[in-house]
């Protein structure tokens, strides 16, 4: 669960731990918004206002309760379930590259283990200067944020993955959910329809390794 494969490279997953870490992304956010210019579209707005917002909630979670309601590694996620299985904990995760020049974060993801172990999946932002791009180098990037948090809801036995679907990210899930005509503002994966979509995800990246890119996003 470290990373995953988008169009222009590999990215890395890794989760914010403190102080550090939210003063970069801060900055980096920042840059986001220099890149694009003056007259964003919806979505660019969106990504934007989303990654903001998450790195400002997960400060918050992480200065009110430090060390209890956030995790920055799987292992901490689990001790922490442990010790009362009623933990309420939020997770910061960054998709970061080394391959893109002046660029490291290029997308955030944030999500909260409920109180009863379900994962309410809060924001998934990309770079909004870089995700609109025709064959823009970081497309896959909310496919693998979605197979990403499906293998933390496994490895936790999540009951269910679930979170607010936006109109302008209502198309992306309607390629994974059954009966897209019936998505509306509120997405419910239970347990079955997670693991079945971490694994088709899987199948077609492996396809990918052994056929030419047919040109699809995910």
């Amino acid at each position: 669960m470290d990373g995953f494969e988008v169009r222009g490279g590999r990215v890395q997953v890794v989760y914010a731990s403190g102080e550090p870490e939210l003063k970069a992304l801060k900055e980096e956010i920042g840059r986001w918004e220099g890149s694009i210019g003056n007259d964003p579209s919806p979505p660019q707005q969106d990504s934007l206002e989303l990654a903001r917002y998450a790195v400002r909630r997960w400060g918050e979670a992480y200065k009110q309760k430090p060390q209890k309601g956030t995790a920055h590694t799987m292992e901490r996620l689990k001790q922490m379930i442990v010790n009362n299985p009623r933990s309420d904990v939020r997770m910061l995760a960054l998709a970061q590259v080394g391959w893109l020049q002046g660029e490291k974060t290029v997308g955030v993801c944030m999500f909260r283990r409920t109180w009863c172990n379900n994962i309410a999946l809060e924001v998934v932002a990309a770079h909004p200067g870089l995700d609109e791009k025709k064959e823009s180098p970081i497309s896959g990037l909310g496919t693998g944020f979605l197979h990403h948090v499906s293998s933390v809801a496994e490895t936790i036995s999540a009951s269910a993955i679930w979170g607010e679907c936006t109109q302008n990210s209502a198309e992306f899930y309607k390629v994974f959910v059954d009966q897209p005509e019936h998505l509306k503002d509120l997405i419910i994966l239970p347990k079955e329809q997670y693991q079945e979509i971490r694994l088709s995800i899987e199948t077609i990246w492996k396809g990918r390794d052994t056929a030419p890119n047919d040109g699809r996003d995910i």
